[in-house]
């Protein structure tokens, strides 16, 4: 047998061993993350989303060991966790929607959701549409009047019972919306509903409820 032959077998024998070291909690880990960083390219996370979904999956993976989760549903779960936590209100179904392949029964996301917030004894705040607006209003950066104007508009529409039962970020987008052609400034509906995480045919539903409904002015 050649010394090459010899050599080859040795390092074969070496990852043998390297690969037997490995806890099967690291392994376990390994293969989450990377579930969890799949799913959020193709959700198109922020940093600081992924951080918090991979954070969240960790502790659950440590916290119990014994647990034998379902690791494509724990990684869209710890994703919308981290969503609901950075005040994002995009739903489950919209989320399963846009993975397409290879995704989890809403059920197994649902019940995972649940499990995460029991076990790592976690508060998700509700996602509001004040909220929304102020998150919107991060990416848009909009003057200080037509952020007043969209919380105004929402504060009347509420009382009117528009929206109830729907997404927050559906209200907020069109408030938004709403505020800028009041005051005259441009902005498309593309663009308003990625900082909220909408689609464009939700908004218009909502603005023609608010219009449909309400009287809107402002002071100039």
């Amino acid at each position: 047998m050649s010394s090459s032959s010899l050599k080859t077998g040795k390092e074969r024998r070496m990852r043998q061993i390297q690969f037997r070291e490995i806890s099967p909690i690291k392994r376990r880990m390994d293969k989450l993350l990377n579930e969890i960083k799949s799913k959020a390219e193709i959700l198109q996370l922020a940093r600081h989303e992924l951080e918090t979904a991979a954070q969240l999956a960790r502790k659950a993976l440590i916290t119990d060991e014994k647990k034998r989760w379902n690791t494509k549903a724990l990684a869209v779960a710890s994703i919308y966790v981290s969503y609901r936590l950075n005040d994002n209100p995009k739903k489950i179904a919209d989320m399963l929607k846009i993975i397409n392949a290879q995704k989890p029964k809403k059920k197994d996301v649902s019940k995972v959701v649940r499990a995460l917030l029991t076990i790592l004894n976690v508060r998700a705040p509700l996602a509001t549409e004040e909220k929304t607006v102020k998150r919107i209003a991060k990416h848009l950066r909009p003057k200080k009047e037509i952020l007043m104007t969209s919380m105004e508009t929402i504060k009347i529409a509420k009382k009117h019972r528009i929206g109830l039962g729907k997404n927050p970020g559906s209200l907020a987008a069109a408030a938004v919306y709403i505020s800028y052609k009041l005051h005259g400034s441009n902005i498309t509906q593309k663009k308003i509903c990625k900082a909220a995480n909408t689609t464009e045919v939700t908004l218009r539903s909502r603005v023609k409820d608010i219009i449909s409904n309400i009287t809107i002015t402002i002071n100039v």
